[in-house]
This record gives structure tokens, sequence and C-alpha cells, in this order.
């Protein structure tokens, strides 16, 4: 009896887990997964969760559409997924590396900003600081331990918005990458007959 293609994906689906398991350990739930080791953005809450229903809608995209691709089709999005996905660690690892730090005494996610606030360059400049720069800054500890660790007595509450938006898409660019990368393979080797004698 022929198999549907609801079927098929389905296959593609768990097949997908195992060789995403291989790398992080599950599937679609990596996000959760890797937001329970504390590598997600501190914000918006429920980002791995909607970052793992991305994951699934790429899946179906890429299973819809690549089927019945060519190799050369399989072969450019490959790539361009590896690449993206290069792009995307490269980019949260530095971005989270540079703008997120734990607070000293609570251990929460501090977002940094990218702009100080007025009052806050004032009493840098009394206090002899550097303020040229400010993303997040060379004395930034001074500043925040001044602040009582608080980021928005620091930086301005738009300078730590647009920083937590690049974060959290750097994010979401990372893992959809990942799926997109992981399922193109699934589907191209689960397409092709296996090696004579294998």
């Amino acid at each position: 009896m022929a198999i549907t293609a609801l079927e098929q994906f389905d296959a593609v689906i768990q097949r997908f887990g195992k060789v995403a398991g291989y790398a992080i350990g599950g599937s679609v739930l990596t996000p959760i997964i890797t937001a329970a080791s504390g590598m997600a953005p501190a914000w918006p809450d429920g980002l791995s969760f909607m970052t793992s229903i991305l994951m699934l809608a790429v899946l179906i995209l890429v299973f819809h559409f690549l089927t019945t691709s060519k190799r050369w089709a399989f072969s450019v999005l490959l790539l361009a997924s590896a690449a993206a996905l290069l792009l995307a660690v490269g980019g949260y690892t530095y971005a989270r590396g540079s703008f997120v730090m734990r607070a000293p005494l609570t251990g929460d996610q501090l977002t940094l900003g990218c702009r100080y606030r007025p009052e806050i360059v004032t009493y840098a400049r009394e206090k002899g600081l550097d303020t040229t720069r400010q993303c997040p800054g060379d004395d930034f500890r001074e500043l925040l331990a001044k602040a009582e660790s608080d980021p928005f007595q620091v930086w301005t509450e738009t300078s730590i918005a647009n920083v937590s938006y690049v974060i959290a898409s750097l994010w979401i660019g990372l893992f959809t990458s990942l799926a997109l990368f992981i399922g193109s393979f699934v589907i191209w080797y689960t397409r092709q007959p296996a090696a004579p004698g294998g």
C-alpha cells in the first residue's frame, strides 16, 4: 500500500528529530531545551516556544517545496542555510557576549543598551569616566553598579529594546536556519536509495 504525503512528512519529522538530536538533543524542542540551559535571550517571554513553532513551519515549507526538487536546488539550499547558520551563530554569540550579563547579586540576565541616559552621561563626566563609547561602553560596569544593576537607569529604553530585538532576531535566525539545514539534509537523503551491500 502506498504511503500518503502526510505519512512521508511524519517520517521526515521523526528523522529530523533524530538528526537534530545528534547535534543538540531534540527536534523542534531544541530552542526550549537550549533555553533551559540559560542560552536563550531574556526577552521576550515565550521566545523559545515561538521559535519551535517557526522551526516546524520551516520544516513544512521545506517538505512542501523540495520533495521533488533536483539535486542542485538542495545543494544551493544546503549551502545557503549552512552560511546563514554560521552567520547567526557568530552574530548571536557576539551580541550575547557583548550585551547580556548576569546581575551580580541575583544572577538575572540583564540586557544592556547602546545609548546612555543624559543623567548618566553627566554623572560619568563628573567622575572622569569615558562616555564616547556607549555600546555598551568602556566603564559600563561602574555605571551599572551605581544604578543597582538596573540597565534602564543607565541606557535609554529605546536602545535596550533595539538590542533586545537584534538578539531575539539572531536567536530565531539561528534556529530557523538550523531547521532549514537539517530539514534539507533529511529530505534529500530520505529520497536516496541505500547503497548496495549497505
